[in-house]
């Protein structure tokens, strides 16, 4: 067995400062499913998802705070003890494998999936493909060069770009990246996983790119529980043996950083726009039902005629119906861009226990197509109409300073609603 504590394997840490502050982005899941409770693969392929991008120190053990419930969103896996724990080994790991058992994580719709990458890079240009990939079964007795896990629960991936990593803090650096999964579906029919997570170049079966490493928090799994020991792909070669397994050190046992968000309390369903009006703006192109897959075809339009310039000058509302009126969750799935970066976006929910609009999201739309994800604030029951269960919401677009380029206009690739039911 060999210590990634000892001799050429010592931890790497960093005494340097890191600023606390965040970056928001987005990636596409070019590859990968995973399988439901009826054993069948569900694509994942094309999805694109928020990115949240956090620089961490590597350092040592602090007080670890409280693991957090929510009401419809647990944390039914979490390895990050904060700033001070995270660490990384002094030789290059861009394959290593770790066990996870959740709690209540069976069956639940993952919504908010963290993990952490060390890069030794100095290159900003590119991308490093990250694969994730959630076994559910381990055979031992197999041996040195020969898979010891199988059956995936899941197997998926896409690329990030480097240029986004060193927006939030120059490279070479360490980083705790959120992805926003909860318009996939994703869950796993048990709690036990084994959870393997690769950097590659290119797409899933890519090179490994040695200059990225798995991160790890010292301490243990709460909630959850993981062993001391973990896998490591020596060569690599994307195949964990039997042999390849590893420990830290008595006194720094760790696990990879992993924190797993999930809604135990119900599934998720994708409700899309029956309609859309107007309500100042000008038609360009598209139909209603461009705005229900995320593929490219857009619905566009522009500005239309105000009478008073505190007044949005485009303004779309959309109408659709919920299976349920006792919903958990609901939310707002968009996906846009806009031909000015100055033009902002209001996102409102219709409350129909107090007959008024509810402000739930303010923000500058992208001159490139960007994904965000808008809960619903307060009681979600109160966005559906309790007899003919409609829900409508509506996004306001208004100049905060000078377009150089007008008409501006807004095309929108995706519009849809997240609805979680018991």
């Amino acid at each position: 067995m060999r210590s990634l504590l000892t001799g050429a394997c010592a931890l790497l840490f960093s005494l340097c400062a890191v600023a606390q502050s965040t970056i928001s982005g987005e990636m596409v899941i070019s590859y990968g499913y995973f399988t439901d409770a009826e054993g069948r693969k569900i694509s994942l392929e094309g999805r694109k998802v928020p990115v949240t991008i956090e620089a961490i120190p590597l350092g040592v053990l602090p007080t670890r705070p409280p693991a957090q419930f929510g009401t419809d969103l647990e944390t039914v896996y979490e390895n990050d003890h904060g700033p001070g724990s995270y660490i990384a080994s002094g030789i290059p790991m861009p394959s290593a494998l770790d066990d996870i058992i959740m709690v209540n994580g069976a069956n639940s719709i993952w919504q908010f999936f963290t993990f952490g990458i060390n890069a030794n890079t100095t290159s900003t240009s590119g991308e490093v493909f990250i694969r994730w990939t959630g076994y559910k079964t381990f055979t031992p007795g197999l041996g040195g060069g020969v898979m010891a896990f199988t059956n995936p629960a899941m197997d998926f991936g896409g690329p990030l770009s480097l240029a986004l990593l060193n927006a939030i803090a120059p490279l070479p650096n360490t980083y705790k990246i959120t992805i926003n999964v909860s318009g996939f579906g994703l869950s796993s029919t048990q709690n036990a996983l084994y959870f393997a997570q690769q950097f590659r170049n290119g797409n899933e079966n890519g090179p490994f790119r040695t200059e990225f490493d798995n991160v790890f928090s010292r301490g243990f799994p709460n909630p959850g529980s993981s062993q001391e020991s973990f896998y490591f792909d020596f060569e690599p070669d994307g195949i964990f043996d039997e042999t390849e397994i590893d420990v830290w050190e008595a006194g720094n046992e760790a696990n990879m950083l992993l924190k797993i968000e999930a809604n135990p309390s119900g599934v998720v369903e994708t409700r899309v726009p029956s309609s859309f009006t107007y309500v100042p703006g000008t038609p360009v192109s598209g139909e209603v039902s461009d705005l229900w897959d995320s593929d490219n075809f857009y619905l566009v339009a522009g500005p239309g005629i105000v009478f008073n310039t505190s007044q949005p000058p485009l303004r779309i509302e959309l109408v659709s119906t919920s299976t349920t009126t006792l919903p958990t969750a609901v939310a707002m799935h968009i996906e846009n861009k806009g031909t000015a970066a100055n033009v902002q976006q209001q996102l409102e929910f219709w409350n129909y226990s107090t007959s008024a609009w509810v402000l739930a999201d303010t923000r500058n739309v992208t001159t490139t197509e960007s994904v965000m994800e808008v809960v619903a604030p307060g009681t979600a029951s109160h966005y559906v109409h309790q007899t003919s269960r409609q829900m409508r919401t509506r996004l306001s677009y208004k100049a905060q300073g000078p377009v150089f380029l007008y008409p501006w206009r807004i095309s929108w690739d995706q519009a849809i609603w997240r609805v979680t039911r018991p």
